[in-house]
């Protein structure tokens, strides 16, 4: 297959996140967001672990589930972290296949959207109800793991909300559908990545998400998006400074 770069833009919400543009190369990888991808035209394609190809308009990822996405022109990815209410809703169709058919009022409403942030802007209101509030103790955790994400971290979590490490971890995973290492290392490339559109380098990009240094941070860019952060850093722009941007660049990514 011919090489092809990745070009577009990125916007942020809270515990939301969307590209819109080409999808280049990319390996297989995996992270602890829900994925939805929507072509702008015809079809998008994902291939699983099995490299079983999935097709369709609108596609669903589940959570930690390994893939990698074909060359596409003029697509939208959504990045909904396992938390978020629309990803709860969504979990329920890749359980029995990581990869699912997004819903069409879903897909119709993230093809109206000409921007990114005008994607989170309408998705957020018209979101479809969740399946349950999470568990109290996981929210509290989560709160804290927000505000440090060092080695033991978890530990600290779990402390603050009367659990045990292992049983943070095992009610993490049945919840989020992923680990909550997992969870904690999106969060900083969720920094870091913040960092590149706000125009830093790769170096302070790194230190602002956490990471020991710029290799590790590389490193942990490519298990899980399948990119290195020099592949994002020099495709992706920033989208174009509305008030609403500017709030939701304040936000939580």
């Amino acid at each position: 297959m011919e090489s092809m770069n990745w070009s577009g833009a990125f916007a942020f919400g809270s515990s939301i996140a969307v590209f819109r543009g080409h999808a280049g190369d990319n390996v297989l990888h995996a992270h602890a967001a829900v994925q939805v991808s929507v072509a702008s035209e015809g079809e998008v394609e994902i291939t699983d672990a099995n490299g079983t190809c999935h097709r369709g308009a609108g596609l669903v990822t589940g959570a930690s589930r390994l893939h990698t996405l074909s060359h596409q022109h003029h697509l939208t990815l959504v990045f909904l972290e396992p938390q978020h209410p629309v990803a709860r809703a969504l979990s329920p169709l890749t359980r029995s296949s990581d990869v699912a058919t997004l819903p069409a009022h879903l897909a119709q409403l993230i093809r109206l959207a000409a921007t990114p942030q005008e994607c989170i802007d309408s998705l957020v209101p018209t979101l479809v109800p969740g399946n349950g509030a999470l568990d109290r103790r996981l929210s509290k955790a989560l709160d804290e793991l927000v505000k440090n994400s060092q080695a033991a971290a978890i530990a600290q979590a779990a402390l603050h909300c009367g659990l045990s490490t292992s049983q943070l971890r095992v009610l993490a995973r049945q919840q989020l559908d992923t680990s909550l290492s997992q969870w904690v290392l999106w969060k900083k490339l969720a920094l870091a990545g913040q960092a590149l559109l706000d125009g830093a380098s790769l170096a302070d990009a790194a230190f602002q998400g956490g990471f020991a240094d710029q290799a590790h941070f590389s490193r942990a860019m490519r298990k899980t998006f399948g990119i290195t952060p020099g592949s994002a850093h020099s495709a992706l722009r920033i989208a174009p400074k509305t008030p609403s941007n500017r709030s939701i660049r304040r936000a939580r990514a």
